[in-house]
């Protein structure tokens, strides 16, 4: 992810409804942050004092364990909840935007870049694979 002004919200994943969804996003204050709210509960994680909205680029990671929701940024953990949460049927997702968001009937692009997009259906990448990721990334992260 590269940022620039403008919206914020760049992974968008929904049931199809207002109630079951997750989204990755770009706060105003440089932050980043997940959300997700679902039937069985709700859970965001928000990255630490770090400034993302940067103009550089960032390798972001979010995982769920059905324990526990972590955010990695540029190969380091940078933020967990307990939330074990999660999208009732994920698999199937009625929306899976990339580089928006549709909010109230309009469509919402991501003001900025995004490159290399990976979803892992079934399994958690490991540690090591997070930051072998990060390292071997040749879209302009270094």
């Amino acid at each position: 992810m590269k940022s620039a002004t403008g919206n914020r919200a760049f992974v968008s994943i929904s049931k199809g409804d207002a109630a079951n969804f997750l989204q990755l996003q770009l706060a105003l204050s440089g932050a980043l942050y997940v959300q997700m709210f679902s039937d069985g509960g709700s859970w965001t994680i928000t990255s630490a004092a770090t400034i993302y909205d940067d103009n550089e680029w960032h390798h972001i990671v979010v995982t769920q364990d059905g324990v526990n929701a972590r955010m990695y940024v540029d190969g380091v953990l940078e933020a967990a909840s307990g939330g074990s949460a999660w999208l009732a049927d994920i698999t199937t997702p009625a929306f899976f935007r990339v580089g928006g968001l549709r909010y109230n009937s309009t469509d919402l692009p991501f003001a900025g870049s995004l490159d290399g997009l990976k979803y892992y259906s079934g399994r958690v990448p490991s540690q090591t694979e997070i930051t072998n990721d990060f390292n071997s990334y040749n879209g302009g992260i270094k």
